[in-house]
Formats: C-alpha cells, sequence, structure tokens
C-alpha cells in the first residue's frame, strides 16, 4: 500500500523461508512461512527493499500491517495456484511469483491482459 507520509509503496507478505539450523538438525529442509516486507519507491524500478519484517517495519508502517492482517485472517480465496495440472509453465509461475497471486483466476486473467498486448 501506498504511504503518502514517505512516498514508498509499502506491503507485508508471506514468505518461506530456510530454517538452517533445523534443516541440519533434521537431514532435510525445513522452512517457515514469515512475515516479509516490500518496500518501493514509485517510478524507481532499481530500488525494491524485499526482506523478513522486523519490529521497528511494524512500528513505521502500522497501516499496511493491519491490512496485511486482515488479509491473513480472511485467507485466499479461489483455486490456489501450486495445483501443478493448472499451471504448467514457467510463465504461470513467474507471474504468481512476480504479482504475490494465490489464485489461478488473477494469474489467468494477468496472462490474458499481457498476452492481448
Amino acid at each position: 500500500m501506498s504511504n503518502p507520509q514517505s512516498g514508498v509503496f509499502v506491503q507485508f507478505y508471506t514468505d518461506a523461508v530456510e530454517l538452517k539450523a533445523e534443516s541440519e538438525k533434521q537431514g532435510r529442509p525445513i522452512f517457515q512461512d514469515l512475515p516479509h516486507i516490500r518496500k518501493m519507491i514509485p517510478g524507481d524500478a532499481s530500488n525494491v527493499v524485499e526482506r523478513v519484517a522486523k519490529e521497528h517495519d511494524i512500528r513505521m508502517y502500522p497501516r499496511e500491517w493491519e491490512i496485511f492482517q486482515r488479509q491473513q485472517a480472511t485467507g485466499h480465496f479461489g483455486t490456489p495456484s501450486n495445483l501443478p495440472k493448472i499451471i504448467n509453465s514457467i510463465y504461470d509461475i513467474q507471474m504468481r511469483r512476480i504479482f504475490n497471486s494465490k489464485s489461478v483466476k488473477l494469474i489467468r486473467t494477468i496472462r490474458n491482459y499481457t498476452e492481448a498486448l
């Protein structure tokens, strides 16, 4: 979400992070979903910060954090996009990653739009 005070687009999202110590202990990769933050300056695509969210991020962007928490509470709607029968191309997987999409319908809409250009 855009933060008018700082002129920065801020978004919280969830992403899997490998727990290295636990992975070594178990002898296999162990991941945990953790909240991340994405900060972008509009008009400057080369200056994007993405990392695990910290307490000061939550205090600095309380509105965006609240939006993220509401989204987490309501869950995601639509067919999960990690179904291999539906998502069968590298393009679709990349679109899902770029747009942080959890829904096949959104990916298909984006794909149809970009193909029409």
